[in-house]
């Protein structure tokens, strides 16, 4: 990890990320106020895609569950994924609008996952403005079903695959920086 951390692309990358942060608050702040009960996400997949073709991802797509793909580096295999739910826990006539209280935002799904879906797009832009090659592709998923009755329904599709077996699956969820989850969440 230390080997990759020094590599010029790599702290180029991060710090795109660092300087950049305003910009990933903005879009945070857009995802939140596209309407994305679990069952539908279609509006708010439809602008991640969007994201994704504007940043040059390779290959972008929505699948037969709703998920949108989209992919960095070479064509064969899964690579590394990076995972993040476009879905929310909130009705659709949930009123969805952002207001701030100090530096914090307030808004239904502000971090669950307003947040996880803006740093994956980030990091999906600092990546590309940095001129990160990988070896292995990296695929970027933007997951359908993940909330409550969803059962991981956008997850479990892309398993379904034979042909889809990735090399690490990094799941990007809510508005914490602090912890890192590294086991297994239950689903039911």
């Amino acid at each position: 990890m230390a080997a990759l951390a020094k590599r010029r692309e790599v702290r180029a990358a991060r710090e795109w990320l660092e300087c950049h942060d305003d910009a990933t608050i903005a879009l945070q702040r857009q995802l939140a106020v596209i309407p994305a009960p679990s069952g539908a996400e279609e509006r708010r997949g439809a602008f991640v895609a969007e994201c994704f073709a504007e940043l040059g991802l390779a290959g972008v797509w929505t699948d037969g569950a709703g998920n949108v793909l989209g992919r960095l580096g070479p064509a064969d295999g899964a690579g590394v994924v990076i995972a993040s739910h476009l879905d929310t826990v909130f009705p659709a006539e949930t009123k969805l609008r952002v207001r701030e209280s100090g530096a914090r935002l307030i808004a239904p799904g502000i971090g669950d996952n307003a947040r996880g879906l803006a740093a994956m797009v980030a990091l999906a832009s600092a990546l590309g403005k940095a001129g990160v090659e990988p070896t292995r592709p990296i695929t970027f998923v933007a997951t359908v079903g993940e909330e409550g009755a969803g059962d991981l329904r956008g997850v479990k599709h892309l398993f379904e695959d034979p042909a889809f077996r990735p090399d690490a699956f990094i799941a990007l969820d809510g508005a914490g920086i602090n912890r890192i989850v590294h086991r297994a969440i239950g689903s039911r």
